[in-house]
C-alpha cells in the first residue's frame, strides 16, 4: 500500500499541468511570473481571471529583466518592443513549476521519473532557460549533467539559457553554461547576444566570464547596430568598458545605420572619465564623425554636457568641425541656447572661428537670432563676431533677426554697429524688412530715429564709392599706359633680337659655304688633275700642230712626214687624261654633294638654335604681358 502511494505521487508529479480555459475558475498558476515577468510571487487563477477581464489581449509572455518592463505593458525603450502573446490557454509542466519556485527536491524527483527536461511550457520556454535566469546552480547542474538538457536550445524570441542567465546577471550560471558549451555568439530575435544583455550590469565577473572564456561576441552588434561597447559607454559603466577594450573591443566601431560610436555615446551622456579612458587608453578617434558628420563634440553640445565638452577640447577635439550641413559646434551651441557651451567654445580664442559659414552661408551669429535667449548673441557680439556677413540670400544677421521677429536680437545688432545699408537678394534692406516684420517694435523706433542719418550716410558712402571707382578708373588708365609703353619696348626688343638672330644664322651659313668652297679650291687631288689636264692639253696642241704642219706640207707638194711615235703617245696620254678628268669630275661632284649634305645639317642645327631663341624670346614676352610676333626661322633660312 505504501509502495502504491509513492508510485501515485510520482505519477501525479510527472503529469504536466493541463491547459485550461482561463475563464473556468480552476485554481492554477498562469505561467512564469517571478523575476522573468517582473512579479514578486506566483499568481493564482483567481488573480489571472480578474486581470484577464481588464486586458484586451490576455496571456503571459516571457519578459522580465530581459525587457526591463512590466509584464502587461511589455515595453522597453532600450531593447525594443515585441508583440504580446495572444494564447487563450496557458499551462506549465510540472518540472517548470518546480523550477520556478526553486523546489530542488521536486525537480530531482521529477527527473528520477524521467520527465522530458527539454519540454517547453505554454510560452515556449525550456526548463533550463528558466533555471538559468533563476540562477539556482543545483537545479542547473541536475538538468545539464543528469538530465542532459540541451544547452543551446532556444526558447521563444530566440532566448537561450545563456542569454537568460546573462540578462538576469547570474554570473555563476553564465560561467558554468559557457564551460558546458553554450554558444556566446547566439542572438535572440532582437539580435542581442548574452554579452549585450549582461553589459548593463556592473558585474566584472559576469562580463569576464562572457569575454575571457570566449570573446567571439565582443564586437557583435544587435539588430539596432550597437555593440556591447556602445551600450556600456551609454550607461556609464567604466569597469565594463575597460574589460571590453582590454579584450579587443573595437573602440572606433560605428553603428551602420547612424554612425554612432562609443565615444559619441559617452559624450552625449557626459561621462568625462569614460571619454578620457576611451581616448587616452583605448586610442579612440576624438574627431570620429557619425553618418551626419557630427563628431563627439556635437553630442556633448547637443545635450549641454559642459564637463564632457571641456574634456573633449582638452583631448584635441576640433572645435571648428563641420557636419554634413556645414554646421559647426559653435553654431549648434548657439541654436540650442546652450550659453555655457558657447562660453566654453569662445574661450578658445586662438582656434575658434567665429565667422565660419554653413552651406547656406549662415554664421553662428545668424543662428543666435533663433535662440530663445539673448545670451548666445551677446556672447558672440562681445567676442567681436562679424555683424555684416550675409548668407546665400544676402541676409545679414540683423536682417535674419528682423525676419525671425526677434526684436531684442535685431536691436542688439543695430546698437553695436550693424550695417543698415546692405540689400539682400530680394532688393530689401533693414528698413523695408522692419516695416514688413517688426512694424511696431523697439528696432523700428530706433531705425526711425536713425533713418535720416542713415540715408545721409548712405549717400556719403555712395559718393565715396563713386570716387573710389573714378580713382580706380584713373589708376587703370595709368596702368594701361605703362603696359602699352612696356609692350612697345618689348616689341622693339623682340624685333632687334629677331634681326640679330637672322643675321647670326645667315653669317653662320655663309661662313660654312665659304669654308667648303675654300676646301674645294685647295683640294690636292683637284690640283693634280688640273695639272695633268693642262699637260694633256699641251700635248694635244703639239700633236695638232704637227698634224697641221703635215697637212700644210701636203698642200705645198711636199711629202707628209710619217706620224711619229710621239703623236701616238700624245693621243694615248690624252685619252688617259680625259678618263682621269671624268673620274675627278665624279669625285668632285660627290664631294660637292657631301658638302651640301653637311651644309643642310648645319642649317637644321641653325633652325633648332633659332627655335630655342624664339622660345626664350616668347617666354620673355609672356612675362611682360606682350604678345610677341611670330618668327619663322625656316623662311629666313630659305631666303
Amino acid at each position: 500500500m505504501k509502495k502504491l502511494s509513492v508510485i501515485l505521487v510520482l505519477a501525479l508529479a510527472a503529469l504536466p499541468l493541463c491547459a485550461q480555459d482561463a475563464q473556468t475558475g480552476d485554481d492554477y498558476y498562469t505561467g512564469y511570473e517571478g523575476l522573468v515577468l517582473g512579479e514578486s510571487a506566483p499568481r493564482s487563477a483567481t488573480d489571472a481571471i480578474a486581470e484577464h477581464a481588464t486586458q484586451p489581449i490576455p496571456g503571459d509572455i516571457y519578459r522580465g529583466t530581459l525587457f526591463g518592463a512590466e509584464q502587461k505593458k511589455y515595453e522597453s525603450t532600450t531593447l525594443g518592443n515585441r508583440k504580446r502573446a495572444t494564447k487563450k490557454f496557458v499551462y506549465d509542466t510540472s518540472l517548470v513549476r518546480a523550477i520556478k519556485i526553486s523546489d530542488v527536491d521536486r525537480v530531482r524527483t521529477l527527473m528520477y521519473a524521467n520527465v522530458n527536461v527539454n519540454e517547453k511550457n505554454y510560452a515556449g520556454i525550456t526548463p533550463l532557460t528558466i533555471a538559468a535566469e533563476k540562477g539556482n546552480m543545483e537545479i542547473i547542474k541536475m538538468l545539464v549533467e543528469d538530465g542532459k538538457a540541451t544547452i543551446n536550445e532556444a526558447s521563444s524570441y530566440g532566448i537561450t539559457p545563456l542569454i537568460a542567465g546573462a540578462a538576469a546577471g547570474q554570473d555563476e550560471a553564465v560561467g558554468y553554461l559557457i564551460q558546458k558549451g553554450a554558444d556566446v555568439t547566439v542572438k535572440d530575435d532582437l539580435g542581442k547576444t548574452a554579452l549585450l544583455y549582461a553589459i548593463g550590469y556592473d558585474k566584472p565577473k559576469l562580463i569576464s566570464n562572457l569575454i575571457k572564456l570566449n570573446n567571439q561576441s565582443i564586437n557583435l552588434p544587435d539588430n539596432a547596430g550597437n555593440t556591447p561597447l556602445i551600450y556600456a559607454a551609454q550607461k556609464g559603466l567604466l569597469n565594463n568598458v575597460k574589460l571590453l577594450v582590454t579584450n579587443g573591443a573595437n573602440v572606433d566601431y560605428r553603428n551602420p545605420a547612424t554612425g554612432l560610436s562609443a565615444l559619441s555615446a559617452a559624450s552625449a551622456e557626459g561621462y568625462s572619465d569614460m571619454i578620457r579612458y576611451l581616448v587616452k587608453i583605448g586610442k579612440a578617434n576624438v574627431n570620429l564623425p557619425d553618418l551626419a558628420g557630427r563628431t563627439p563634440i556635437f553630442y556633448a553640445i547637443e545635450h549641454n554636457k559642459t564637463d564632457a565638452l571641456r574634456t573633449l577640447i582638452s583631448l584635441g577635439a576640433n572645435i571648428n568641425a563641420r557636419d554634413n550641413n556645414g554646421t559647426t559646434p559653435l553654431m549648434r551651441a548657439t541654436s540650442k541656447n546652450h550659453k555655457d557651451c558657447v562660453e566654453i567654445l569662445l574661450r578658445e580664442k586662438k582656434t575658434i572661428n567665429l565667422n565660419e559659414r554653413d552651406h547656406q552661408g549662415r554664421t553662428a551669429l545668424t543662428y543666435a537670432v533663433y535662440s530663445e535667449d539673448l545670451g548666445p548673441a551677446q556672447e558672440l557680439v562681445a567676442a567681436q563676431a562679424d555683424l555684416n556677413i550675409a548668407d546665400n540670400e544676402g541676409n545679414t544677421p540683423v536682417m535674419a533677426a528682423i525676419k525671425a521677429k526677434n526684436d531684442r536680437a535685431a536691436l542688439l545688432f543695430v546698437q553695436n554697429g550693424a550695417d543698415l545699408t546692405q540689400v539682400n537678394s530680394s532688393g530689401k534692406n533693414v528698413f523695408s524688412l522692419t516695416e514688413e516684420f517688426l512694424p511696431a517694435s523697439s528696432t523700428a523706433n530706433v531705425l526711425a530715429a536713425k533713418k535720416g542719418t542713415i540715408e545721409e550716410q548712405a549717400m556719403q558712402i555712395q559718393a565715396q564709392k563713386l570716387a573710389e571707382v573714378r580713382a580706380l578708373e584713373e589708376q587703370l588708365a595709368s596702368q594701361e599706359a605703362v603696359v602699352k609703353e612696356l609692350q612697345e619696348k618689348q616689341e622693339a626688343k623682340i624685333k632687334a633680337e629677331k634681326e640679330a638672330a637672322e643675321a647670326a644664322v645667315r653669317a653662320e651659313v655663309e661662313a660654312q659655304f665659304q669654308e667648303q668652297a675654300a676646301a674645294l679650291e685647295n683640294d690636292p687631288e683637284l690640283i693634280r688633275l688640273q695639272q695633268q689636264l693642262e699637260a694633256a692639253r699641251a700635248q694635244k696642241q703639239a700633236a695638232l700642230q704637227e698634224a697641221m704642219d703635215r697637212q700644210v706640207a701636203q698642200k705645198l707638194g711636199k711629202a707628209a712626214p710619217e706620224p711619229s711615235m710621239l703623236a701616238e703617245e700624245v693621243s694615248a696620254k690624252t685619252e688617259e687624261v680625259k678618263q682621269a678628268a671624268e673620274t675627278a669630275k665624279v669625285q668632285t661632284k660627290q664631294k660637292v654633294n657631301k658638302a651640301k649634305t653637311t651644309a643642310k645639317k648645319r642649317r637644321t642645327t641653325a633652325r633648332k638654335k633659332a627655335t630655342a631663341t624664339k622660345a626664350k624670346v616668347q617666354e620673355t614676352v609672356e612675362k611682360a604681358t606682350v604678345a610677341p610676333q611670330e618668327i619663322n626661322m625656316a623662311d629666313l633660312l630659305a631666303q
